[in-house]
């Protein structure tokens, strides 16, 4: 909604929020939400970002791998979402050192899993959630 997006951009101008570690956005938003909260200046303590069970695609998720809205991300939950297949490509391109990845439930099969592993997203994470993602056996074996 309208006034989701603008009360996202106004975050960029509170003082106090360059200090949140964790941040949880669980609204059924959209990409242009995510676009806008992608914009943001850089939130420089913030490790944990929850933004599961909204309706973010490949697009919101271009924007937030581009981002250097969260250069101390280490946790990213992302669960429920479509982010299909191209938006597992998006995120495997970002640039953080994330430790935790939860895609449960984002139909990612097994492209995206081949996708995820083209970067170096996943070299330092020690827990990634991949339940009921349509990864079949092809999407395990590129992960073992």
């Amino acid at each position: 909604s309208v006034d989701a997006t603008r009360a996202l951009a106004r975050l960029g101008g509170v003082a106090w929020l360059q200090n949140v570690r964790a941040l949880r956005l669980r609204e059924h938003l959209g990409d242009v939400h995510l676009e806008t909260l992608a914009a943001l200046p850089p939130f420089p303590r913030l490790h944990t970002l929850d933004l599961a069970d909204n309706r973010f695609e490949w697009v919101g998720l271009q924007a937030l791998a581009e981002s250097r809205a969260f250069p101390a991300l280490a946790a990213l939950d992302l669960g429920r979402n479509p982010i299909g297949e191209e938006g597992a490509g998006h995120l495997g391109k970002a640039a953080w050192s994330l430790r935790e990845l939860h895609l449960r439930a984002c139909p990612v099969g097994d492209r995206g899993v081949r996708a995820l592993l083209g970067g170096k997203l996943l070299d330092g994470v020690r827990v990634l959630d991949l339940g009921t993602t349509d990864i079949g056996a092809a999407g395990v074996k590129l992960l073992a």
